[in-house]
Protein backbone atom coordinates (compact mmCIF):
# COMPACT_ATOMS: atom_id res chain seq x y z
CA UNK A 1 0.00 0.00 0.00
CA UNK A 2 1.37 3.24 -1.06
CA UNK A 3 -0.23 7.02 -1.81
CA UNK A 4 1.60 9.73 -3.99
CA UNK A 5 1.78 12.72 -2.21
CA UNK A 6 2.82 16.57 -3.35
CA UNK A 7 4.73 18.72 -1.35
CA UNK A 8 6.91 21.72 -2.22
CA UNK A 9 5.91 21.00 -6.17
CA UNK A 10 7.08 17.84 -6.01
CA UNK A 11 5.79 14.31 -6.16
CA UNK A 12 6.60 11.73 -4.07
CA UNK A 13 5.70 7.97 -3.22
CA UNK A 14 4.62 7.59 0.51
CA UNK A 15 4.69 3.98 2.22
CA UNK A 16 3.97 3.45 5.71
CA UNK A 17 7.39 3.05 7.88
CA UNK A 18 9.85 5.04 5.07
CA UNK A 19 11.70 7.81 4.94
CA UNK A 20 10.94 10.78 2.86
CA UNK A 21 13.24 13.60 2.52
CA UNK A 22 10.86 16.83 1.38
CA UNK A 23 12.02 20.68 0.96
CA UNK A 24 12.16 21.76 4.22
CA UNK A 25 8.91 22.62 5.83
CA UNK A 26 8.78 24.84 9.36
CA UNK A 27 8.07 22.07 11.57
CA UNK A 28 10.70 20.95 14.69
CA UNK A 29 11.88 17.43 15.43
CA UNK A 30 9.53 15.02 16.63
CA UNK A 31 6.36 17.07 15.22
CA UNK A 32 3.43 14.99 13.70
CA UNK A 33 2.56 16.86 9.68
CA UNK A 34 -0.64 16.24 7.99
CA UNK A 35 0.03 16.06 3.90
CA UNK A 36 -3.37 16.71 2.61
CA UNK A 37 -2.56 17.10 -1.14
CA UNK A 38 -2.86 13.63 -1.97
CA UNK A 39 -3.11 12.54 -5.99
CA UNK A 40 -3.03 8.88 -5.65
CA UNK A 41 -3.76 6.22 -2.98
CA UNK A 42 -2.88 2.21 -4.26
CA UNK A 43 -4.40 -0.22 -1.82
CA UNK A 44 -6.15 -3.82 -1.85
CA UNK A 45 -9.36 -3.38 -3.38
CA UNK A 46 -9.00 -0.60 -6.12
CA UNK A 47 -7.11 2.50 -6.59
CA UNK A 48 -7.91 5.71 -5.76
CA UNK A 49 -7.23 9.04 -8.17
CA UNK A 50 -7.50 12.29 -7.00
CA UNK A 51 -8.70 15.02 -9.63
CA UNK A 52 -6.03 16.67 -8.60
CA UNK A 53 -6.30 15.92 -5.47
CA UNK A 54 -8.33 13.01 -3.62
CA UNK A 55 -11.20 14.51 -0.86
CA UNK A 56 -10.68 13.29 2.50
CA UNK A 57 -7.44 11.56 2.03
CA UNK A 58 -4.39 12.16 4.30
CA UNK A 59 -0.52 10.83 4.73
CA UNK A 60 0.30 11.57 8.64
CA UNK A 61 3.98 11.57 8.65
CA UNK A 62 6.65 12.53 11.65
CA UNK A 63 9.63 15.15 11.54
CA UNK A 64 12.73 13.05 12.21
CA UNK A 65 14.81 16.05 11.97
CA UNK A 66 15.81 18.80 9.36
CA UNK A 67 19.05 18.72 7.29
CA UNK A 68 20.46 20.02 4.62
CA UNK A 69 21.26 18.57 1.24
CA UNK A 70 25.50 17.79 0.27
CA UNK A 71 27.19 21.04 -1.03
CA UNK A 72 27.14 21.91 -4.65
CA UNK A 73 29.65 23.97 -6.31
CA UNK A 74 29.04 26.80 -8.55
CA UNK A 75 31.82 27.57 -10.49
CA UNK A 76 31.90 30.35 -13.02
CA UNK A 77 34.54 30.75 -15.67
CA UNK A 78 35.69 33.02 -18.49
CA UNK A 79 38.72 32.54 -20.38
CA UNK A 80 41.31 34.63 -21.11
CA UNK A 81 39.59 37.46 -18.89
CA UNK A 82 41.04 36.16 -15.29
CA UNK A 83 37.80 35.97 -14.26
CA UNK A 84 36.45 33.09 -11.61
CA UNK A 85 33.79 32.86 -9.33
CA UNK A 86 33.08 30.46 -7.16
CA UNK A 87 29.82 29.51 -4.90
CA UNK A 88 28.76 26.92 -2.65
CA UNK A 89 25.03 25.80 -1.82
CA UNK A 90 22.88 23.47 0.42
CA UNK A 91 19.60 22.99 0.38
CA UNK A 92 17.71 23.10 3.65
CA UNK A 93 15.62 19.74 3.78
CA UNK A 94 13.24 18.08 6.34
CA UNK A 95 13.20 14.23 6.56
CA UNK A 96 9.48 12.29 7.40
CA UNK A 97 8.57 9.32 8.49
CA UNK A 98 5.28 7.98 7.13
CA UNK A 99 2.99 6.79 9.88
CA UNK A 100 -0.05 6.11 8.35
CA UNK A 101 -2.04 6.74 5.32
CA UNK A 102 -5.88 7.56 5.87
CA UNK A 103 -8.51 7.44 3.33
CA UNK A 104 -12.39 8.50 4.12
CA UNK A 105 -11.45 9.10 7.49
CA UNK A 106 -10.53 5.19 7.83
CA UNK A 107 -7.42 4.17 8.51
CA UNK A 108 -5.54 2.26 5.40
CA UNK A 109 -1.97 1.66 6.94
CA UNK A 110 -0.59 2.36 9.93
CA UNK A 111 2.88 1.80 11.83
CA UNK A 112 3.57 -0.42 14.12
CA UNK A 113 5.50 -0.59 17.04
CA UNK A 114 8.14 -2.86 16.60
CA UNK A 115 10.89 -3.34 19.68
CA UNK A 116 13.62 -4.43 18.83
CA UNK A 117 15.33 -7.12 20.42
CA UNK A 118 18.45 -6.31 22.53
CA UNK A 119 21.62 -6.98 20.89
CA UNK A 120 24.67 -9.80 22.49
CA UNK A 121 27.68 -7.92 23.13
CA UNK A 122 30.59 -8.92 21.60
CA UNK A 123 34.08 -8.53 21.86
CA UNK A 124 35.49 -6.30 18.87
CA UNK A 125 38.45 -7.88 16.85
CA UNK A 126 40.87 -5.60 18.64
CA UNK A 127 40.10 -6.72 22.04
CA UNK A 128 40.37 -10.57 20.92
CA UNK A 129 44.15 -9.57 19.91
CA UNK A 130 45.12 -8.11 22.42
CA UNK A 131 43.67 -10.56 25.26
CA UNK A 132 45.03 -13.34 22.79
CA UNK A 133 48.63 -11.56 22.66
CA UNK A 134 48.06 -11.02 26.74
CA UNK A 135 47.65 -15.01 27.00
CA UNK A 136 51.22 -15.56 25.19
CA UNK A 137 53.14 -13.05 26.82
CA UNK A 138 52.03 -14.79 29.88
CA UNK A 139 53.48 -18.02 29.39
CA UNK A 140 57.54 -18.69 31.08
CA UNK A 141 59.63 -20.78 29.43
CA UNK A 142 61.78 -22.76 31.79
CA UNK A 143 65.40 -23.85 30.34
CA UNK A 144 66.86 -27.02 32.27
CA UNK A 145 70.68 -25.38 32.48
CA UNK A 146 71.90 -29.02 33.22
Amino acid sequence: MYAIIETGAKQYKAQVGELLSVEKLEKESGKEVIMDRVLFVSHDTQPTWGNPYIKNAQVICEVVRQTRTPKIIIFKYKRRKSSRKKKGHRQPQTLLKVKAIQLNGEMLAQETEVSEPKRKTQKTKTAQKTTSLKKKTSKKVVKDGA
